[in-house]
C-alpha cells in the first residue's frame, strides 16, 4: 500500500511540472529503464510511455520501481553551418595574364586575326563592408590584330608571305566597385569605368623577310594622344595558400568609350596578400 501511495504521489507531482523540456522516465523493478512522454495511465493499474523514438510501451503497475523526470537534452540542428569567413578586408595584388584582341588597323575585321599578348596590373582592393569593395588598378597591355602580307619581286610574283602585327600599347587605370562571396573559396565581381593612354603604336612584319631595302620590319604608327575613357567588368575567384597571401584568377572585358573599335578580353592570375 505504500508503494502504492508513493507511486501515485510521485505521478502527481511529474504531472505538476511545468517545464516543456522535461521528459517522463518510467524506471522497472528489472532495472530498465524508459524515457519519453506519458500518453495514457490508469495509476492503479499501468501507464503507457512514447519513448524518444516514437516507440509505445505499456508496463503495469507490478512492474514499476518508480517515475522520475530528467530534462531533455536539445536536439543538435541539421542544417549546415555557414561558413564563416576570415578573409582580410583589403587586398594588394599584382596579376599577369594575356590580353585577347582583335583591333582592326589596315583592313577589315574579318580579314585580320586574334592578337594575344602579356600583360600586367596592380590594384589595391579597399572593403567598404564584409560584402562589398572598391578597387583601383593599374594595367600594362597591348592590343592589335594580324593579317596576312603577301611580299613579290619586282615583277610581282609571290615570293612568300608573313602577317603584319599592329599592335597599340596602353597603360590604364580603372576605378571599380565589387561584391565578394562569403566562402572559403572567394567568389568576386566588378565593375568599373577608367582612362586609357596610348603610349606607343607599331606595325610588325613577323618572320623571315627577304634583303630587301623596300621591306622594313617594323613601322612606327601615329599614336592617339587623347585618352581613351573605358568600361571594364571583371569575375573571378580567390583562395588562401599561405597566412595573408591568396592566388587570384579572373577573367574581365574592356570596352572603350571614345574609340569603339578598342575593346580586349583578359585573362589573369596573380597573388593577393592581405592587409
Amino acid at each position: 500500500m505504500k508503494k502504492l501511495l508513493s507511486l501515485v504521489f510521485s505521478t502527481l507531482l511529474s504531472f505538476a511540472a511545468i517545464s516543456q523540456n522535461n521528459i517522463d522516465v518510467i524506471h522497472l523493478k528489472n532495472g530498465k529503464s524508459y524515457k519519453g512522454n506519458i500518453i495514457e495511465q490508469a495509476p492503479n493499474s499501468y501507464y503507457v510511455i512514447q519513448s524518444l523514438n516514437d516507440s509505445t510501451y505499456k508496463f503495469y503497475i507490478n512492474e514499476i520501481e518508480k517515475l522520475t523526470k530528467e530534462i531533455a537534452e536539445p536536439q543538435k540542428s541539421q542544417s549546415r553551418k555557414e561558413y564563416i569567413a576570415k578573409h582580410p578586408r583589403n587586398f594588394i595584388s599584382i596579376s599577369s595574364g594575356v590580353s585577347i584582341s582583335n583591333v582592326p588597323y589596315y583592313s577589315s575585321a574579318e580579314e585580320s586575326q586574334i592578337l594575344i599578348t602579356p600583360l600586367a596590373s596592380l590594384y589595391f582592393e579597399k572593403g567598404i563592408s564584409k560584402r562589398f569593395f572598391l578597387r583601383g588598378a593599374a594595367c600594362f597591355n597591348t592590343i592589335g590584330n594580324k593579317y596576312p602580307f603577301i611580299y613579290t619581286d619586282i615583277n610581282g610574283t609571290i615570293i612568300g608571305q608573313t602577317n603584319i602585327k599592329t599592335s597599340f600599347d596602353f597603360l590604364s587605370g580603372i576605378l571599380s566597385v565589387g561584391y565578394k562571396s562569403n566562402t572559403k573559396v572567394q567568389l568576386f565581381a566588378n565593375i568599373g569605368t577608367g582612362v586609357s593612354y596610348m603610349y606607343s603604336a607599331k606595325s610588325e612584319l613577323e618572320g623571315d623577310l627577304p634583303i630587301s631595302p623596300i621591306y622594313n620590319k617594323t613601322n612606327i604608327l601615329e599614336k592617339e594622344d587623347k585618352p581613351n575613357l573605358l568600361l571594364n567588368a571583371e569575375l573571378g575567384f580567390r583562395y588562401k595558400i599561405y597566412k595573408s597571401i591568396y592566388f587570384h584568377h579572373a577573367v574581365s572585358a574592356t570596352k572603350y568609350f571614345i574609340n569603339n573599335n578598342y575593346g580586349f578580353l583578359m585573362i589573369t592570375s596573380g597573388i593577393s596578400l592581405g592587409i
